[in-house]
């Protein structure tokens, strides 16, 4: 018996530690919706994020950013987002593209972007996901990245935008299933007591 919740602890922690870990991962990546952003079918958007490539410090990357939005054939290639910024340095017009070729060091292992985006017309969305497509030089795809925005409501209008950390509800998750377990453990300890000295 005295087995049974030292087993059910060390599952509890084992769920802890990774979405901690996890957690942590997702402060790191992030993409927020600059100010002005409008949710109106048509406008043209900016935003910011930044990516964590530690893992692959010295080695050449290729990020391509796409989006779930759906658009016309022909108005596609015009709407889909452009990396505009990369670590504090503008890329040119005419260079802007969905894709920017980067290489991690020691220094700037993180990579910091400001991009643009148009929103479909003719149709309302009040919610983006970003993906982003990492490959190695030899276009061998090494992981892909997702991160969303939204707005509060489907009509609201307002510049409230967050990024999603699932990561943060698997860590609460775990938390409250400990703490559970802790007062069900107390609560089982008293009921002995109180049996043995026949309060």
């Amino acid at each position: 018996m005295k087995a049974k919740p030292l087993m059910i602890l060390f599952l509890v922690l084992s769920l802890i530690f990774p979405a901690a870990a996890e957690y942590e991962n997702d402060d790191i990546n992030v993409i927020t919706c600059d100010d002005g952003w409008s949710w109106d079918p048509g406008a043209y958007d900016t935003f910011t994020g930044r990516i964590d490539l530690s893992e692959y410090i010295g080695r050449d990357l290729q990020i391509r950013m796409s989006t779930d939005l759906l658009y016309d054939s022909e108005a596609e290639a015009d709407c889909k987002p452009f990396f505009t910024v990369i670590n504090g340095k503008r890329i040119t017009m005419l260079k802007q593209s969905d894709s920017v070729q980067y290489r991690p060091d020691a220094e700037l292992s993180v990579l910091s972007f400001s991009g643009r985006v148009v929103l479909p017309s003719g149709q309302h969305v009040n919610r983006i996901t970003f993906q982003f497509l990492i490959s190695g030089e030899d276009g061998k795809e090494l992981k892909t990245i997702r991160m969303e925005v939204g707005a509060g409501t489907a009509e609201s209008k307002s510049a409230f935008y967050i990024p999603i950390h699932i990561g943060s509800i698997t860590l609460i998750i775990g938390i409250i299933a400990a703490v559970v377990w802790i007062a069900a453990l107390f609560s089982n300890k008293r009921m002995k007591y109180k049996q043995r000295t026949g309060e």
